[in-house]
């Protein structure tokens, strides 16, 4: 099981957003790594601000060690948290999705923000699963004050058992920078609101 801390505070500017650490049992880890890894089915997507590899974890066949993080059990605790840690309701259809990013992949800023009139993505929280990642891999995770990129408001190593999130919006200005070695691994859960 990966578990979310007690508390975490969040951060309201630039937009509302957290860094934070989940814990997990060190063997589990290592196995969704090296399931990732080596036997994840990957498809290679190329948009005009990233490229990167990514599936659907709710459309994939998963190992038994992993199904949980697609159970509604579980996926409901997440929107519970995450309902407390915004002050904001969500809806029940909540989207898991992988990437990976490999050599000279990168995510140019953008914010994630699709104008839509009804049901919207409005969080996201990503789980990342990168041991041993250090600033001269690449890969960081960057947080802006809007779409200049020398507007920086913070740079996260994504390495240990980082925990982010933020919430969808014209201004969740955000980016990764270009991964030089190493493949950087993440799981997303994305949510929605009306």
């Amino acid at each position: 099981m990966i578990n979310l801390p007690k508390d975490i505070p969040l951060e309201v500017y630039p937009y509302k957003h957290f860094f934070s650490n989940y814990s997990i049992d060190e063997y589990l880890k290592n196995s969704i790594q090296n399931w990732l890894l080596h036997d994840a089915q990957w498809n290679l997507v190329k948009a005009s601000f990233y490229t990167q590899y990514e599936f659907s974890l709710k459309d994939a066949e998963l190992p038994d060690f992993l199904k949980f993080i697609i159970s509604t059990e579980y996926l409901s605790g997440l929107k519970t948290r995450m309902e407390d840690i915004y002050k904001i309701d969500l809806l029940d259809n909540i989207d898991v999705v992988a990437h990976k990013l490999t050599k000279g992949h990168v995510i140019k800023i953008h914010n994630d923000f699709l104008n839509e009139d009804t049901i919207k993505e409005s969080h996201r929280l990503l789980m990342h699963f990168n041991s041993n990642w250090d600033v001269e891999n690449g890969g960081l995770c960057m947080i802006f004050t809007n779409n200049d990129s020398s507007s920086i408001h913070n740079i996260v190593v994504p390495t240990g058992n980082l925990l982010q999130s933020f919430e969808i919006s014209e201004n969740s200005h955000h980016a990764v920078s270009e991964i030089y070695s190493k493949n950087r691994l993440t799981i997303i859960f994305t949510f929605y609101s009306r």
